[in-house]
Parts: C-alpha cells; structure tokens; sequence
C-alpha cells in the first residue's frame, strides 16, 4: 500500500507531453495562424492562398496537484485573546480606581457633614450624608438633638423674660415675697401659669416672716 501511494504521488509530479497542432498560412503575403478547422477552411479557401504549413508542437503538462493547506494561522485567536487580557485588566484597574474614588468621596462628604453640623447647618449636613445611612442616621440623630436643645434654652429664655415682666408689674407687689411658693406650685403642676401660682401664694397663710391674711371676724363677736 505505501508503495502504490509512492508511485501515485510520483505520477502526479511527472509532467505528460501533449502534442499541438499549428497550421500556418500565407495569405495574400500575410503570416496567418489557422489552429481551429474553421480558420484552416478559411485559410485554404482563401484568395491568394501561397502555401499553408502543420507544425507539431510538444507541450508540458503538469497534472493538477493540490498542495496541501495552510497550516491554521492563530495570530488572529492569539491577537484575540491578548486583546480580551488587556481589556480585562484595563477594566479591573478601572474598577479598582472607582472604587477607591467613592471611598475617598464618601470620607470628604463625612469630613463637610461634620463642618456642617459645627456651625449648626444641618441642611447641609443632611444633604452631605444623604448617600452614606451610617452618616444620615448619626446627622437626623444629632439635628434632633440640637433642635431639643435649642428649642429648651428658647423656653428657658421666654420664661425668664415672662418673670422678670411679671415682677415688674405693679399689680404684683408680693412677688419676691411669694416667689418660692409660686415656683414649688409651677412644678408640681397645682398652678399651669404664673398669675394663677401668684393667686394661690398670695391666698396661702403666710410662714415664717410671712404673715397671714386676717380673718373675718365671726358674727356677733363685736358688739
């Protein structure tokens, strides 16, 4: 069998000799070719035909052999696959940077909320912490804070001012002496606003250095 396959593959490199014909004429003083039988009939019958001549001539014919395929070009796959590499790469650095970006972005928004929350802006405060619940829930908690705060130190100033005006007024000449007793009345609830505490410290019987209000005398005990 690898003899036979041998010889095929030989055979098929060994060129084989065809023969070709060609005729030519002269043709009204003319060289003509007539190779097909249509130009040799023409030829021949032709005016002015002098001599027509047949020449054999030997031609190489190589068979028709195939030669193998290319080998697989994988520059193109290889290229590929680079290309994917270096994209992932590219991506993840990208990523990587990102990611950095929004952990450093996260701690300058912190960084402004608590500059916000220093000078009492919680607006801006909240809208620094919006994207960051930790830091939104420590702003709304210490807003609330400060709004308790500054809501009490407000009433703590409305009160004092309301005292120091009540003292003031003339229809109140018993105030320093009553004082105490209107405040132990304000705190227990007895009385709800300072008229009505100074009424009942006023009406109470008098200690101490204080002196009670006289009496009615009782019926028929004058006469």
């Amino acid at each position: 069998m690898r003899v036979m396959l041998t010889a095929a593959v030989v055979a098929m490199l060994v060129p084989t000799i065809v023969l070709a014909q060609t005729t030519t004429c002269m043709v009204s003083g003319h060289l003509v070719q007539c190779n097909s039988p249509t130009q040799q009939t023409n030829c021949m019958g032709g005016q002015g035909l002098v001599t027509c001549q047949t020449t054999n001539t030997g031609i190489l014919n190589y068979p028709r052999y195939a030669p193998p395929p290319p080998p697989p070009d994988n520059s193109a796959r290889e290229n590929l696959q680079a290309s994917e590499a270096n994209f992932g790469a590219a991506a993840g650095g990208l990523v990587a940077r990102l990611i950095e970006r929004a952990r450093e972005r996260k701690m300058e928004n912190r960084q402004f909320a608590e500059q916000a929350l220093q000078r009492g802006d919680c607006a801006t405060a909240h809208t620094m912490a919006l994207k960051d619940k930790e830091m939104l829930t420590y702003v709304d908690g210490t807003c609330a804070n400060m709004a308790a705060q500054a809501a009490q130190r407000a009433g703590e100033a409305k009160a004092a001012t309301d005292v120091q005006a009540f003292a003031a007024d003339p229809g109140h000449p018993r105030f320093m002496e009553v004082r105490l007793q209107m405040s132990d009345l304000l705190r227990n609830g007895t009385a709800h606003t300072l008229q009505e505490a100074y009424d009942m410290a006023t009406a109470a019987p008098a200690t101490g250095t204080q002196r009670a209000p006289a009496s009615p005398a009782p019926a028929g005990a004058a006469q």
